[in-house]
This record gives structure tokens, C-alpha cells and sequence, in this order.
């Protein structure tokens, strides 16, 4: 899925109502100040908080790679120029941002496969 940047936000808040949960909960589980995740929720203060966005998303239960930067390009022009959603060519961006997808696509991985390991326990389970 890509998401424009100015809607990162609006869909994490969006993720955060259909947990039931608030502000406080997210705050205090992130330790990350109310009136940040405010800004952050809004779309103010996105441009400097990868390290916000990827703490809030573990809290959501996002895959981190959901959220990617390319986001500001609409799908299609980012099928042209890069595939697939998991087809980023890594030497295309800045060496900070290049680190930064490593590490979301090495904690996707880990989610991927506690999600599989959840998956094959309960099909056991079921099975007896």
C-alpha cells in the first residue's frame, strides 16, 4: 500500500480510533509526548520523525514497511518508477534513508515470521 505523506498521519489516527485507543495510551506506550503525536497525527512535524512513526506503528500493529517513502508519488508513477511496493532500489536514496529501510525492512521480516510462527501454533492447536 503507498500512502502520501500528508496522510500518514491521518491513517495512523484513523488505526489508533479502531484500537480504542487515545493519545495517552499511545503516548504513554511510545514515550512520546501528547502534543508531538499531536503534530505528528496532523501531518505537522512528519518530515523529522521517523523514529515517531516507526514506534507508533509497532504500537498500531502496522508492518513498517506499509509506511515507506515514496509515499509523496501516486501509485502509478511509483509502479514506473520503482515495481512493485517491495522493489525499492535502495541506491536511489540518500544513505540515511537507506539505513532507515533496512532496519523497517529487517523488523517487517521479524513481524512476517512471528506472524507465521502465531499462524502454524494455532493450526496445530485446532488440529488436536
Amino acid at each position: 500500500m503507498i500512502v502520501k505523506i500528508d496522510e500518514i498521519g491521518k491513517m495512523m489516527a484513523k488505526r489508533m480510533k479502531e484500537m480504542s485507543l487515545n493519545a495517552k495510551i499511545v503516548s504513554e506506550r511510545t514515550g512520546i509526548a501528547q502534543s508531538t503525536l499531536s503534530e505528528f497525527f496532523r501531518g505537522i512535524s512528519f518530515k523529522k520523525c521517523f523514529t515517531t512513526l516507526e514506534k507508533v506503528a509497532d504500537v498500531l500493529n502496522i508492518p513498517s514497511l506499509t509506511i515507506i517513502f515514496k509515499s509523496h508519488l501516486s501509485d502509478e508513477e511509483y509502479k514506473k518508477l520503482y515495481g512493485q511496493p517491495d522493489n525499492i532500489d535502495l541506491n536511489t536514496l540518500l544513505p540515511e534513508y537507506r539505513k532507515q529501510v533496512l532496519k523497517l525492512v529487517e523488523k517487517s521480516n521479524r513481524q512476517k515470521r512471528e506472524i507465521l510462527i502465531k499462524e502454524q501454533t494455532m493450526k496445530k492447536k485446532n488440529s488436536k
